[in-house]
């Protein structure tokens, strides 16, 4: 029964991911797969290597967090969750279906729901530490090496992106922190949008 019920959950991803490639590359395909064809072999190996460190480390880190809350978790479990979060951040509008499929697979592993949300939220927090790091480390090397050269709107994305991430870092710590002051500022958010639609 387990069997069937994976080979139906195969097949559907099958479907899915060929009814996406399809609308994707059907306007461009042989000139998309004249591309990757003659693409450099080398690089794209070394792109799948990157990809697959980048699954790993996401992977240790939710597992180092959901280690604490279900210690028969194994490492292998987690990393097929992230490869299918990754799948469902792809398929969905605003990659808005991999947190709640994440939640649902770390109930499926044992956790609670609240628990699961908890190592979720846990989780956004070190994505978002990252993200801000990275940003701060592209801001320096654009500083010291002009990266960017002349290009003025490059920088100030880069620039955007970063005062962005910090805002939400400081969003995910104070909901996390302080409930009673992320109550205060989304309903004060809240009545400025209703006062202008």
């Amino acid at each position: 029964m387990k069997n069937k019920k994976y080979i139906i959950n195969t097949l559907i991803i099958l479907v899915i991911t060929s009814v996406v490639l399809y609308f994707a590359l059907k306007d461009n395909f042989d000139k998309t797969l004249h591309i990757i064809l003659n693409a450099n072999k080398l690089l794209i190996l070394l792109v799948i290597v990157i990809m697959l460190v980048a699954f790993s480390l996401q992977s240790y880190g939710l597992y180092k967090i959901a280690k604490e809350y279900n210690n028969e978790l194994s490492f292998k479990d987690i990393f097929k969750q992230i490869i299918i979060v990754q799948f469902f951040n792809g398929i969905t509008p605003f990659s808005t279906g991999g947190q709640p499929m994440q939640v649902y697979m770390l109930n499926k592993s044992g956790l609670s729901i609240a628990n699961s949300t908890i190592t979720i939220l846990q989780n956004s927090i070190l994505f978002q530490v990252a993200l801000v790091l990275c940003g701060i480390l592209a801001v320096l090397f654009n500083r010291l090496y002009s990266i960017f050269g002349n290009d003025e709107i490059l920088a100030r994305l880069t620039i955007l992106g970063f005062i962005f991430n910090v805002i939400a870092g400081i969003g995910l710590l104070l909901f996390t922190f302080s409930t009673s002051l992320a109550k205060k500022i989304t309903f004060f958010i809240i009545n400025i949008l209703k006062t202008n639609i």
